[in-house]
């Protein structure tokens, strides 16, 4: 492997996203970190829903404008569908994309009108989306309103905890809104917060749910991300930022090469949509 992407990463100079952490001192933590584990880029995840972190879109520019390896993805709140000019001007403005999460009370993407969520792909190269199953089940009626952007499924679609002994059965039926999404060729998915399926390091509870995303994906459409900081709440820094021991088992050393790092960096690398030069 030539060197890492990490998909998934949250980051805070104001507030913060993990108690493990000192306030103040998430950047610099990732930073020493990343360069160790050979990571050259990180997407990082907007989100301003806790307190203390309304601002994390304001944050997440600025630590973005110091350090060429930051990719920022502004948060929008599901629940208010954003104005036109929000999505249109976010790429001048430095952002890559846009990050949106699942609402307790249901608000979604698809009861927002059709010309924004189509704007909302056009604004942006990357849209992430942290939905729980049934969200990612209302997801499959309007996702081809989004296909101007590349969505990327955040922590193999939240199936929630899984035991190593699950059957095939079992985490099908678990996966199956998202599983049902591979038709969409601009739609993706994190391996990333394999700590939520299971806590215990090497996560062996994840290896079916990543054999059945891998599968109807492929492995161009997997894509690894350490859930920093909010993972050190439960695991290790060093874990955090290791694949899988047992990758090697579903995937060849070319294929691991892609979902480590090497899909995300030709992304990264296309011109950013609706950047215009100075």
């Amino acid at each position: 492997m030539t060197g890492r992407a990490d998909a998934h990463v949250h980051l805070a100079t104001t507030g913060r996203f993990s108690t493990a952490v000192d306030e103040g001192h998430e950047v610099e933590t990732y930073d020493r970190a990343r360069v160790r584990a050979a990571i050259t880029d990180a997407l990082v995840v907007g989100y301003q829903g806790w307190p203390g972190l309304e601002a994390n879109n304001a944050d997440v520019l600025a630590i973005a404008r110091e350090r060429s390896w930051v990719h920022p993805l502004a948060y929008l709140d599901v629940r208010h569908p954003p104005a036109d000019d929000l999505l249109t001007g976010a790429a001048a403005r430095g952002f890559r994309g846009f990050s949106v999460y699942d609402d307790p009370d249901g608000a979604h993407l698809a009861d927002w009108p059709v010309a924004t969520r189509r704007r909302l792909a056009a604004g942006g190269d990357v849209l992430s989306l942290n939905l729980r199953p049934a969200a990612l089940a209302r997801l499959a009626a309007v996702a081809g309103d989004l296909a101007g952007t590349t969505v990327l499924v955040s922590h193999l679609g939240l199936p929630g905890p899984l035991p190593a002994t699950a059957g095939r059965a079992e985490v099908r039926d678990r996966l199956r809104p998202l599983l049902d999404l591979a038709r969409f060729e601009h739609v993706s998915v994190k391996l990333s917060g394999l700590y939520a399926i299971d806590p215990v390091p090497p996560h062996a509870g994840a290896l079916a749910v990543t054999e059945e995303v891998l599968g109807a994906f492929g492995p161009g459409r997997l894509l690894w991300g350490s859930d920093f900081s909010p993972a050190l709440d439960v695991v290790g820094l060093d874990d955090a930022l290791t694949l899988p021991a047992w990758l090697p088992e579903l995937a060849t050393p070319a294929e691991i090469d892609d979902i480590g790092g090497a899909t995300l960096r030709r992304l990264l690398a296309a011109p950013p949509t609706g950047r215009t030069a100075p």
